[in-house]
């Protein structure tokens, strides 16, 4: 990513070698490796031999050493040292290039006791951040406390483990029930309880757990929150998290400006193979928010995150929000059983016309299984700054798409959304309202939500939306299947571009079962089959199965991100796609193959062949 202008000591106050730093509210004297220095770096291995907090043998010994050394070193644990280290005197605080490898996480852990943060990583420079690695190890029962680390945004601080202008990687770590209630500055501020990156560098988690850390603070919190930089998930579980503002994970990628907000959100967000879980926040987001230049999401699931009806921020979706600058791609993931006052599932926002390079992308999304997720009542929550943005139980659409292989069934609300380009804080109410006038929300989010506003009223719309919906069923959802529920309620927002009307393609695709109308936005519907008669113009449409019953079976199960709703052998759907289709795609959502005799309408193709009896005459 672009480098930025300040370093270390600008962000979080003068740091000189061999200086008293003032963290957590505890003067911690560290001894600094001298900046500039002629003398080449000496990588040195430590090896802890108790588990003390402090003294010859420590870890906190073993870090200090380290920090007064050049270059990057390592830390290892003697053999047959298990147990946990509880710190009593102050955080362990980490100021230059590190890696620490711990035995295991049912073997060794790092506990603040309930009283102190447990790591906290210090970057000298923002242009070229230090790498700190932690592995094999648990963080455990960590609490922020006051006075926090500084930043022009507002205080930061996590219970478990905070990184400013570090590049940090968790392998094979355990971050849990760790505790934040940070009291915000004027100035506002964030408080992660589990995991804080801001700044330069990137955040890496793999193969860990972050999990049952809460926050009562009102700030932007949650179990992971990355504030600038690059971000990657892999493998990993964020789980059981509770806060007031923000749930499992929220991430806004991009450079930081020297006043702290986010200068372009140009940062690379990729999660794979991991799962964000059973998430609860008062207001905000449940699963994840996702704000970066590169947006990609594969193999993951994001399942029973809720979002409460709180004043505090913008009402956002249950399960995943992505909002991406250049390009949005999620696949082979699935987003179930979540709840939020606006979008139960998933939310896609073209965020680019907000910037000031609007980029007319398309977003990929696809074999995405959309289940059971809850949407908010009609009309939106009152009096919370969100809008009047109407109910969206599984999918919102806001950027040109293309929608692929890939079942939306059984939410509440309307199953799928697509609405015109503009930003996705094009509903944030302007006017001064409870949250607005806190001192939290004038910090990094709310400043966030302002800027955006501004900048979306002042640029033009982009070309209409395009989106493509392609083998795709869409069934038995309590509101309409396929709609423009938010671009009806466009005269509802606050300082609003007027949005343009998206353009809405539907091919092989089957919309049955809903409670609403199957289609109730405009749409071109080729070789696809509607349950119900539209109420809406359907264009240059033809080879349509219209006001029949496709006898869809019950959601089942292929995988834990797949899940399909089978149609049978002799259905009305079955063999009822164009006879002249060529792939792509060259399989179906459960990935066997898409054509079997003449391919299917939806997301399912039945594999069994129709066989014609051989003449005995």
């Amino acid at each position: 990513m672009a480098a930025m202008s300040r370093n270390k000591a600008t962000i979080i106050g003068r740091v000189a070698a061999g200086s008293s730093l003032l963290v957590g509210g505890i003067g911690a004297t560290i001894v600094l490796a001298p900046q500039g220095s002629a003398l080449p770096p000496v990588p040195t291995t430590l090896t802890v031999t108790n588990l003390d907090d402090a003294g010859i043998g420590s870890l906190r010994d073993a870090i200090d050493t380290t920090n007064s050394n050049p270059g990057s070193d390592t830390i290892i644990f003697a053999p047959g040292l298990v147990g946990t280290i509880t710190l009593t005197s102050a955080p362990l605080v980490i100021v230059d290039d590190l890696n620490i490898i711990g035995p295991g996480v049912d073997l060794l852990t790092v506990s603040g006791g309930g009283t102190l943060p447990n790591f906290l990583a210090l970057g000298y420079d923002a242009i070229d951040p230090e790498n700190v690695v932690i592995s094999g190890l648990t963080i455990a029962n960590g609490k922020s406390i006051d006075p926090l680390i500084p930043f022009l945004m507002g205080s930061v601080l996590a219970g478990g483990i905070t990184a400013a202008n570090m590049s940090l990687t968790l392998t094979n770590v355990v971050v849990r029930d760790n505790f934040s209630d940070l009291t915000p500055t004027e100035a506002g501020g964030l408080g992660g309880a589990g995991v804080i990156h801001i700044g330069s560098g990137d955040l890496d988690i793999v193969d860990s757990s972050i999990r049952d850390n809460r926050s009562s603070s009102p700030t932007p919190s949650g179990g992971v929150v990355n504030f600038g930089g690059n971000i990657s998930v892999t493998n990993s579980s964020i789980t059981g998290n509770i806060s007031s503002a923000g749930g499992g994970l929220i991430c806004a990628a991009g450079d930081l400006s020297s006043s702290g907000t986010i200068l372009s959100f140009d940062g690379i967000v990729a999660i794979s193979d991991s799962v964000i879980s059973g998430n609860v926040a008062e207001s905000g987001w449940g699963g994840a928010l996702i704000y970066g230049g590169e947006v990609t999401v594969s193999g993951s699931i994001f399942d029973a995150n809720v979002v409460g009806a709180g004043s505090q921020y913008v009402a956002g979706a249950g399960g995943l929000e992505l909002a991406g600058s250049r390009s949005i791609t999620i696949s082979d993931t699935r987003v179930s059983g979540n709840s939020a006052p606006t979008v139960g599932g998933l939310s896609v926002t073209n965020i680019s016309a907000a910037l000031d390079a609007p980029a007319d992308f398309v977003a990929v999304l696809d074999r995405l299984t959309i289940t059971d997720n809850i949407g908010g009542p009609l009309g939106g929550i009152p009096d919370n700054g969100s809008g009047l943005l109407g109910t969206v139980g599984g999918l919102s659409i806001r950027s040109s798409a293309v929608l692929g292989s890939s079942t939306i069934s059984g939410n509440s609300g309307v199953g799928v959304d697509v609405s015109g380009f503009y930003s996705a804080f094009n509903a944030v109410d302007s006017t001064p309202s409870v949250a607005s006038s806190t001192p939290t929300s004038s910090g990094a989010f709310r400043s966030l939500l302002r800027s955006t506003r501004k900048n979306v009223a002042s640029n033009a719309p982009l070309a209409p939306a395009t989106v493509s919906i392609d083998h795709t069923t869409i069934a038995d959802n309590t509101g309409d299947g396929l709609s423009s529920l938010r671009m009806n309620h466009a005269e509802d927002f606050v300082n609003s571009p007027t949005p343009t009307e998206p353009a809405i393609a539907i091919g092989h695709s089957l919309l049955a079962g809903n409670a609403g109308q199957d289609l109730a936005t405009p749409a071109t519907v080729r070789w696809s089959l509607l349950q119900k008669w539209p109420s809406v113009a359907v264009a240059e449409s033809d080879n349509n199965l219209v006001g029949y019953d496709p006898e869809l079976q019950p959601l089942q199960i292929i995988s834990p991100t797949i899940a399909v709703r089978p149609i049978l052998f002799g259905s009305v759907a079955w063999n009822a796609g164009n006879p002249d289709f060529t792939p792509p795609p060259e399989t179906d959502q459960r990935g066997l193959p898409r054509i079997v005799n003449i391919i299917d309408i939806g997301a399912y193709e039945v594999q069994e062949k129709l066989v014609t009896p051989a003449f005995t005459g």
